[in-house]
């Protein structure tokens, strides 16, 4: 399979975070498909949980809505974490919302987003 018309994009570099946070918007036009990771490396303090899930856009980046079905990653309670989500129906485009969920202040995770659109044709 070739790998022509692949684009990958970092959409929240690795770094710690202790507050939820919306990833930049990306555009999926002209693409067939996304597959969308989570990379967790690591947790500081007592954040209960993280939560990350795809939010849609239909007029590039102005305004999101979560599909009626849930497209979210698998809720993450442990220092480390690697999730895929693979998006076939991407619309225009979206963006990934990330909670976090209880714990202190000032204690989060380190973690990434990163999306790959393939072309399938």
């Amino acid at each position: 399979m070739s790998r022509r018309g692949n684009e990958t994009t970092t959409l929240m570099a690795s770094t710690a975070r202790i507050a939820s946070a919306n990833s930049d918007y990306i555009s999926t036009e002209g693409y067939d498909e996304a597959l969308v990771f989570l990379f967790v490396t690591a947790k500081t303090g007592s954040p209960t949980s993280l939560d990350a899930a795809i939010y849609y856009s239909s007029d590039a980046g102005t305004t999101y809505a979560a599909p009626k079905t849930a497209e979210a990653f698998t809720q993450v309670t442990g220092s480390t974490a690697a999730e895929c989500l693979k998006l076939t129906n991407t619309g225009r485009g979206f963006r990934v919302v990330t909670t976090m969920v209880g714990g202190s202040t000032g204690n989060g995770f380190t973690f990434s987003v990163v999306v790959i659109q393939k072309r399938l044709g």
